[in-house]
């Protein structure tokens, strides 16, 4: 059995950004089949749970903030527990920070624990394998009021990794997940639920700029009416199946350009 943080748009209203989970939210098994989602204001943690046999657990890029553990968990943003040898879990690009009463992090077990590239504070028990994890104020742009966005300069911008298990195509906001953010021509995943820099949406060839080349292929598809991931259009960017005027709207606000990041 895999439990995956994967896809959070079961659990999100459209209109909630981002949701604060209630109180119930005490096991693993709550975040099958939910990916990159922002955890906040829990009064029992982020995340707990135990898993006893032939499991694989994986959280991959979120962000855990600002929740509570009870006087009875340990783990103000993960409590994890693994009974059995044979159980492993990969945490990897996560943002875990600013939990109390129960640190960020709670492991115990005998199972084996996999840490990369997180950035936490207070870790109770140990990694079995760990690397590039860091202990730095992630620079949220509002926490107060739950915008878990990066600043300029936070360490955790192109501080992930890349090859993390179950890694999404594109963050919480739909940009792609791998970009530039530090503008050093290299591509890496930041660390947490949303990936930064301004991401030019007609920049096709990937060259950092919006120019006629990409007008040109933007052309080729103006008109289609049967976009679908197996038909895809280069310029369908409100992903309503066809490439029409809003879509002509979007990709002039970005024409001219020459400053797009690059995209994995």
């Amino acid at each position: 059995m895999a439990i995956r943080a994967q896809n959070m748009r079961e659990l999100t209203p459209p209109e909630a950004e981002p949701f604060i989970f209630p109180s119930f939210l005490r096991h693993i098994e709550k975040f099958l089949d939910l990916q990159f989602p922002i955890v906040l204001q829990n009064i029992v943690g982020g995340a707990w749970g135990s898993a006893l046999a032939n499991t694989t657990v994986t959280l991959t890029n979120n962000t855990i903030s600002n929740n509570t553990a009870s006087t009875e968990e340990k783990g103000g943003g993960i409590c994890l527990r693994l009974f059995d040898h044979n159980v492993i879990a990969y945490i990897y690009n996560n943002i875990i920070w600013d939990n109390e009463d129960g640190g960020d992090i709670y492991l115990e077990g005998s199972g084996t624990f996999n840490g990369f590239n997180n950035d936490h504070h207070e870790l109770s028990g140990s990694w079995t394998h760990e690397g590039d994890n860091i202990d730095d104020d992630p620079l949220f742009v509002d926490p107060e009021n739950h915008d878990y966005h990066l600043q300029t300069g936070s360490p955790c911008m192109d501080t992930g990794n890349n090859d993390a298990p179950e890694l999404p195509e594109k963050d919480k906001d739909g940009n792609p997940r791998i970009i530039d953010g530090n503008d050093d021509d290299i591509a890496i995943v930041d660390m947490g639920a949303y990936e930064f820099g301004d991401v030019c949406k007609g920049d096709f060839n990937g060259n950092k700029e919006v120019d006629e080349d990409d007008l040109a292929l933007f052309a080729a598809d103006f008109g289609r009416t049967n976009c679908s991931p197996d038909n895809p259009c280069k310029g369908d960017f409100d992903h309503d199946g066809d490439v029409d005027g809003s879509d002509l709207a979007i990709f002039a606000g970005d024409f001219g350009r020459i400053d797009c990041p690059v995209c994995r």
